[in-house]
């Protein structure tokens, strides 16, 4: 048994938070919804009317992989006044040791069924547009699976001199 002195919470300072560029690290699970159709290609509707649930499959071309991970930072700017929460700066990728690993299976079982979640690691540079909203996504993480253990956002301050 670990003595309970050995486990603490650290508060991370606000500041921590206010620099432009960030290197980063995230373990992902990213996925695309099929979306449910019927006999006749049509959209099928739970009764209230909106759409049934569809299946989830997990991204593994790197095209595929790049397109959800800016498209995560959009997403998270409906606003059209403040524009992306934060940009993905793939071109400091192709000149540094940054990358995005293949897929990985995490194999689990929940309620006497099997399942996985397709694991992927994203290394590279974003900088930070809407302070407001990077914020909010550092607290809540990015994509699905956060209860597994996903979407954690490390991040380390860095001074890119544009």
């Amino acid at each position: 048994m670990v003595p309970s002195e050995g486990f603490a919470l650290k508060e991370i300072a606000a500041s921590f938070c206010s620099h432009r560029h960030y290197a980063f690290d995230l373990l992902a699970n990213p996925v695309k919804t099929i979306v449910q159709r019927g006999p006749n290609g049509e959209t099928l509707l739970r009764a209230n009317g909106k759409r049934k649930n569809g299946k989830r499959v997990p991204l593994v071309k790197p095209e595929e992989l790049r397109a959800w991970l800016i498209h995560k930072g959009e997403v998270r700017c409906r606003d059209k006044d403040t524009g992306w929460m934060y940009r993905v700066d793939f071109e400091s990728w192709k000149k540094s040791l940054s990358e995005i690993s293949p897929m990985m299976e995490n194999h689990f079982r929940k309620k006497g069924q099997s399942g996985y979640h397709g694991r992927v690691q994203f290394r590279g540079t974003l900088e930070v547009t809407d302070p407001e909203r990077f914020i909010e996504t550092y607290h809540s993480g990015i994509g699905s699976a956060k209860s597994f253990g996903f979407g954690l956002l490390l991040l380390a301050p860095i001074n890119l001199a544009l």
